[in-house]
């Protein structure tokens, strides 16, 4: 295989500046197609990038070997697992899904399927992101976190601007060989 095949599915602004030209861009990768739920914005994403818009999910997972995602955790959540149930590879973004249980389904399917997920993390394989963590003498999570922060805010999730109180909180720990999700609640 020259080029691995990827369709990417979204095509909002990260889909737009990001994703597409990052595969289309690359020497082995071919962006194969877009499938979002608006045909016509994957029909522009196309006539810019390459590759064919594509009428359903089904439709993209039949022609490609991966699949990126650019849309909202919980679009993201749902059908995340069915393309791991394809065997199509993932390019997952952050947060993973909209809730735990969500993500927990994403994990078992990769993982009964046996297939390759990453998620995009900003400069992830810089190397002078890479190396920095080798100075930390060790971080809140333990000795090779890079960070975590806590998300006070649903805005990325659809929700509210501000997290009420007993609803849940997304906090990650970004470490160099993986990225784990917890909730929980806020105090």
């Amino acid at each position: 295989m020259d080029q691995l095949r990827i369709g990417l599915v979204g095509a909002g602004p990260w889909g737009r500046r990001v994703h597409a030209p990052g595969l289309a861009g690359h020497p082995r990768t071919e962006l194969a197609g877009v499938w979002t739920q608006r045909l016509e914005a994957a029909r522009e994403l196309v006539a810019e990038h390459g590759g064919e818009a594509f009428g359903s999910f089904e439709a993209l997972l039949d022609a490609v070997d991966a699949v990126a995602f650019a849309v909202p955790p919980q679009v993201q959540g749902e059908l995340a697992p069915r393309a791991a149930a394809a065997g199509r590879h993932l390019v997952l973004d952050k947060p993973l899904a909209d809730s735990l249980p969500a993500a927990e389904q994403v994990e078992a399917a990769v993982t009964t399927a046996g297939v390759c997920s990453t998620t995009m993390l900003t400069l992830r394989f810089d190397p002078a992101v890479r190396g920095w963590p080798a100075g930390l003498s060790g971080g809140p999570a333990g000795a090779d976190t890079v960070g975590s922060a806590p998300w006070l805010s649903g805005a990325l999730l659809g929700g509210p601007t501000r997290v009420p109180a007993g609803g849940p909180s997304t906090a990650p720990s970004w470490t160099p060989g993986r990225t784990s999700w917890t909730c929980s609640t806020p105090r």
